[in-house]
């Protein structure tokens, strides 16, 4: 299960980044609240976090890839 969570400023807190949706089940979705966030809320600096909740986390730091190995 994958999740969108949409990160950055709002003009209520300009200085300071946070979470501003999240429980986005696609890309689509985020894409849209991406474009509603800026265009009808003014907030700025957004990015997308994508979280893998299907993973396991136990192996994380054992991943080749984390490790460079």
């Amino acid at each position: 299960m994958t999740e969108y969570i949409i990160w950055g400023l709002s003009p209520k807190n300009p200085d300071h980044e946070e979470p501003l949706v999240t429980h986005l089940k696609s890309a689509h979705e985020a894409a849209r609240a991406l474009e509603t966030l800026a265009e009808s809320h003014g907030c700025t600096d957004l990015r997308v976090q994508i979280l893998e909740l299907s993973a396991d986390p136990s192996n994380l730091f054992r991943s080749p890839d984390i490790l460079g190995s």
